[in-house]
């Protein structure tokens, strides 16, 4: 009768509890999306970034073109993990469930 009660504490304890930790750190992730830690500013490139520019990436000389139309972005931190140690030395909580991107725009 081993099988049954495993079986029992599988089904109705144990996956639901990984499929809630499965769906909390998940909106995390999708949260940080894309991962390069870049917000928009909602401004214009400055006139001085404008053209034609070649830099070294990757030991390669790669090529871009930036244009009038293009957006500045800035960085911010898309580190939303709870837990994790802040500059000031303080313990990040989970006082910003869910993680929407609004806490990343307002520094939290």
């Amino acid at each position: 009768a081993v099988g049954e009660q495993v079986s029992y504490l599988s089904r109705f304890y144990f996956f639901p509890l990984i499929l809630f930790f499965y769906a909390f750190t998940t909106a995390y992730n999708y949260s940080r999306w894309p991962f390069d830690n870049t917000c928009d500013t909602g401004e214009g490139v400055p006139n001085d970034y404008v053209g034609d520019h070649e830099f070294e990436y990757d030991s390669e000389l790669v090529n871009t073109t930036i244009s009038q139309n293009d957006e500045a972005v800035q960085f911010c931190n898309q580190d939303m993990a709870p837990g994790q140690r802040t500059l000031d030395g303080g313990v990040k909580g989970f006082s910003h469930y869910p993680p929407f991107p609004k806490y990343v725009a307002a520094g939290l």
